[in-house]
């Protein structure tokens, strides 16, 4: 299995002959380049393409997703129902709200609700079990009410409590630096409550510094090894 890195909280995950991609919403060089952290569009002919959309916001979801469509292309598009797509219609295209499951293609798919907007995704593919958080996390932010704040952690806890026995081969994990010393509660939380082989924090705005500061931060020791660094767009990071 062969991860990219596409920039923010967007990857592309190879394994066998099927593309999972999730939340590319950067834009890039018109002929695409992997090494930028683009997909090539050729790279989608003859190949069975899942495109997952977890949430309405610009740093999520670009429509230029769409211009990937050609004649011949398997390719199908699960999309968060909040996000806008009447002129893209078509029957490629699948909205999906929370606490949603189906199979595709024999592609397993379970939706949870974010505690921002939109879902997650977990995703079971090839004996692989993924997660993609969207922006479910543990939003806690200085200067908010305490009770917001407080609400946020019953919310964030609530919802990955519903993966509990589920193992997980590989997690896409929200890990912000804006939010101070709080950077880390959703990616803690979850690491030690469910079962991760491997994770990669996401959403951390380009701040690569962030990864140094999970390595020397204490609250990790316990799962610290089975964080997956970045240094760049257009990474490739290959899981046996």
């Amino acid at each position: 299995m062969e991860i990219r890195f596409l920039g923010h909280s967007g990857f592309l995950v190879e394994t066998g002959d099927r593309l999972l991609i999730f939340d590319d919403a950067l834009e890039g060089p018109s002929d695409g380049s992997l090494e930028e952290g683009v997909i090539p569009p050729s790279l989608l002919d003859g190949r069975e393409t899942l495109v997952f959309v977890s949430h309405w916001h610009s740093d999520h979801f670009n429509p230029a997703i769409f211009q990937w469509r050609a004649e011949g292309r398997r390719i199908a598009y699960l999309l968060s129902k909040d996000c806008r797509v009447q002129k893209y219609q078509g029957e490629d295209i699948l909205r999906l709200g929370a606490n949603q499951s189906l199979v595709l293609n024999g592609v397993e798919v379970r939706t949870l609700r974010s505690t921002d907007e939109g879902v997650a995704f977990l995703v079971k593919t090839g004996g692989r079990t993924l997660y993609h958080a969207g922006d479910l996390n543990w939003w806690h932010w200085e200067g908010e009410p305490e009770e917001l704040n407080r609400q946020m952690a019953r919310r964030y806890q609530a919802e990955i409590e519903k993966l509990k026995g589920e193992p997980i081969d590989l997690a896409f994990l929200p890990l912000d630096p804006r939010q101070g010393s709080a950077y880390l509660l959703g990616l803690d939380a979850f690491m030690r409550t469910l079962q991760v082989e491997k994770a990669i924090p996401m959403h951390f705005w380009d701040r690569y510094e962030v990864f140094d500061q999970i390595a020397a931060d204490p609250r990790s020791a316990p799962y610290r090894e089975k964080i997956l660094r970045l240094t760049r767009r257009g990474e490739r990071i290959l899981l046996p």
